[in-house]
């Protein structure tokens, strides 16, 4: 009997430390439960581990390359997807900017809070650092409201192919698009 209790607590040691290796957060919850139960959890050891989601792809190639596949070509999309690049290139740049602006901040907090001075000072670079989330932002759903319009576009595109309302439907979106370049990029012949 004390052979068969030792197996049984060195096989559950060994489940154990392996549930622990797989979530070292909760270790010595895994190696208690693994030594107590763990013929239940052997199986959850041989199972696959679930990969970490992708983070989204910042770059828009894969929207590019179905514009580029309809025909017939529509260009106020690729101005919509280079629009759309710009204004994600231009908020990386702000969130760079609003990182180390809010470590200058840290650093210099201390010294800025001793006195009734400084301490205007220190509220006018708070106040600077919130209108630079606030433009970030902003820019930022300008982004993703600017490709889900691009996104809609392809799917109307696809389904003009099939109908003249769904081709009126198409130059109103398209209209209401090259409308929105034209506020973005005065330059834009819209």
């Amino acid at each position: 009997m004390e052979g068969t209790l030792l197996l049984y607590v060195l096989i559950g040691l060994a489940v154990g430390a392996a549930l622990s290796i797989r979530d070292p957060r909760r270790a010595i919850l895994w190696l208690t439960l693994g030594v107590l139960f763990w013929p239940l959890f052997l199986p959850l050891l041989f199972s696959p581990r679930t990969p970490a989601p992708k983070p989204p792809r910042k770059d828009l190639s894969a929207l590019r390359d179905e514009v580029a596949r309809l025909d017939p070509p529509l260009p106020e999309l690729v101005a919509a997807l280079d629009a759309a690049d710009r204004i994600r290139e231009g908020k990386d740049e702000l969130g760079r900017l609003l990182e180390t602006q809010q470590a200058a901040l840290a650093q210099d907090e201390p010294a800025l809070a001793k006195s009734e001075r400084t301490r205007e000072v220190l509220e006018a670079r708070r106040a600077d650092l919130e209108r630079l989330r606030a433009v970030r932002d902003e820019q930022e759903e300008r982004h993703l409201r600017l490709t889900a319009q691009v996104r809609e576009a392809i799917t109307k595109a696809h389904l003009a192919r099939f109908s003249a309302p769904a081709r009126q439907e198409l130059r109103k979106h398209l209209l209401r698009l090259s409308d929105e370049l034209s506020l973005l990029n005065p330059n834009h012949p819209g």
